[in-house]
């Protein structure tokens, strides 16, 4: 996807040439890049290889990427949990109040018997 050597970068295939950056610091001994915009088709599995000479050989670093559509990522279910809550709250009320009020119903009838 992406080259750097010599503090120049190298974009490589043309699938990702106008879509990759390189965002990292070297001097921090970060080789991060960016993708953007990242598209369905860049799914897969990624690896990195730094090798710094004299250094030739190292551990490469797996990235596993998946694309998903921006509307099927979950926004904020703040607003539903609390609906939710107030729902059976209120739903509770209203048991409380009809059992109250039937019971008083009952206990009313017991009364007047004779």
């Amino acid at each position: 996807i992406y080259y750097f050597s010599n503090g120049k970068e190298y974009p490589g295939t043309d699938e990702f040439k106008e879509r990759v950056r390189f965002i990292g610091d070297i001097n921090k001994k970060d080789a991060s890049i960016q993708l953007s915009p990242a598209v369905f088709s860049d799914n897969g599995t990624f690896f990195c290889d730094v090798k710094n000479p004299p250094d030739v050989t190292g551990t490469q670093a797996r990235t596993e990427l998946r694309v998903v559509l921006k509307e099927s990522m979950p926004q904020s279910n703040t607003k539903i949990i609390i609906g939710a809550v107030c729902g059976a709250l209120i739903l509770l009320i209203f048991i409380a109040v009809a059992a109250c009020f039937a019971i008083r119903v009952l206990h009313n009838r017991h009364d007047y018997e004779g």
